[in-house]
C-alpha cells in the first residue's frame, strides 16, 4: 500500500516532486516495513488516438521523464 505525502511543483517547467510512503510485508514475516520514496516527474501532453482514450485521460497528460529513489 502506498500513501502520497506531498506533491510539489518544482522550478523546472512541467515537473513535480512527489513524496510517498510504501508499506510492504513478506510472506514469512508479519511485520510491516515502511519505505519512504521521492520522485521527480516531468509531464507532457499527447494527442490521444481514440475517443475512448480521450475519455480515460481527458487532459492528454503523460509522464515524459522520471527519477525515483528510496529515502534513507
Amino acid at each position: 500500500m502506498s500513501r502520497i505525502k506531498s506533491v510539489t511543483k518544482t522550478p523546472v517547467p512541467e515537473s513535480y516532486q512527489v513524496l510517498w510512503a510504501e508499506n510492504t510485508t513478506e510472506p514469512t514475516s508479519p511485520t510491516v516495513k515502511t519505505t519512504l520514496w521521492a520522485g521527480t516527474f516531468s509531464v507532457g501532453r499527447l494527442e490521444l488516438p481514440t475517443m475512448a482514450d480521450a475519455l480515460e485521460n481527458r487532459l492528454g497528460l503523460c509522464v515524459t521523464a522520471f527519477d525515483v529513489s528510496a529515502q534513507p
